[in-house]
């Protein structure tokens, strides 16, 4: 074995272990993306439906708000995650309850 192998190999291992957990980060934060754009598209649609039941709008659309305020307190990415999964006919569909009101979404 040559000086230099003994450099080399730990260099090596050292850049594919930073690889893997670059990947690993990466994929952990496409995840949470992707979760917080299900549990706010359910939670969209839970309020559609209590709206639906005969539960009043103020009462669903606080539940809603609930679910949005804590889905954003940690890292605040949640309104990116938002404009990205909503589809662009939901917010007519639901009338003043999200987009058109300024209170909701500034």
């Amino acid at each position: 074995m040559s000086r230099g192998e003994l450099i080399t190999i730990p260099r090596r291992r050292a850049k594919q272990i930073l690889v893997i957990g670059a990947l690993w980060l990466a994929s952990l934060l496409a995840l949470v993306g992707w979760w917080t754009s299900v549990v706010v598209s359910q939670s969209e649609r839970i309020v559609e439906l209590e709206i639906a039941s005969g539960v009043p709008r103020a009462v669903a659309e606080a539940a809603g708000e609930r679910t949005r305020r804590m889905l954003s307190a940690p890292w605040g990415i949640l309104r990116k995650v938002e404009n990205l999964a909503r589809p662009r006919s939901l917010a007519p569909r639901l009338g003043s309850s999200y987009g058109a009101d300024s209170r909701v979404f500034p």
